[in-house]
């Protein structure tokens, strides 16, 4: 497994602060951008954390379901949102699911945490529990991101590999949008200047993500 549990529980000690503050709400762009593009629910999240999504869709009336390895991050998944659906699962594992029983499948930062056989395994059994022309969507750093300072990766992709790498697995990415880095800092004025630069032309070692849409083939 790529990342141990009991590095995985430490992760949480060092990173766990950066979600204190988040509620529900703030996912209400990754549930839209989700069934924006689903075909059907149910949604599962694998990674799902303190269950933050989960419990967007449940506010929602979407059913959706949690995947996560830490105990922790369960513990305080339950104890923020009792209603919420979140189950224990480690990766490498078959996903608790029939076949085609999931409409969309959510990665958000978490392809990074598994090592390449990992994510092959998981792939193909989100290929598995999806519908047919289910829906994936990952959030994730480009191995080009120089910002990205979590010292809990194992994986890396550059944008041109992660398309590869879902394509050959019987998925067909419908959007991969190119979102750079902030090279030139974090003002309204070196954001815009750099989305200038990169408008017509966007080199991948600019890339700071692999993010991408995809449906099962």
């Amino acid at each position: 497994m790529g990342t141990q549990l009991p590095e995985l529980e430490s992760w949480w000690d060092k990173y766990g602060v950066e979600y204190d503050q988040r509620t529900w709400r703030d996912y209400r762009h990754i549930l839209a951008a989700t069934i924006r593009h689903a075909p059907a629910p149910p949604i599962l999240d694998v990674g799902c954390g303190y269950g933050f999504l989960v419990e967007c869709a449940r506010r929602f009336g979407i059913p959706a379901t949690g995947l996560e390895m830490s105990a922790h991050a369960l513990d305080e998944c339950r104890r923020r949102h009792p209603s919420a659906d979140v189950r224990s699962w480690i990766a490498g594992q078959p996903l608790p699911f029939a076949a085609e029983a999931i409409g969309a499948a959510v990665l958000n930062q978490v392809v990074d945490h598994f090592t390449v056989d990992e994510n092959q395994a998981l792939l193909a059994e989100l290929h598995r529990v999806l519908q047919p022309g289910g829906l994936l969507v990952a959030y994730s750093p480009s191995r080009f991101n120089r910002f990205e300072s979590d010292t809990g990766h194992v994986t890396f992709f550059s944008p041109s590999e992660f398309h590869a790498f879902v394509s050959s697995r019987g998925f067909t990415v419908v959007s991969q949008p190119y979102h750079p880095q902030p090279i030139l800092g974090r003002s309204l004025a070196g954001r815009l200047a750099i989305s200038a630069l990169t408008r017509l032309v966007k080199p991948e070692r600019l890339a700071a993500t692999i993010d991408l849409v995809a449906h099962k083939i």
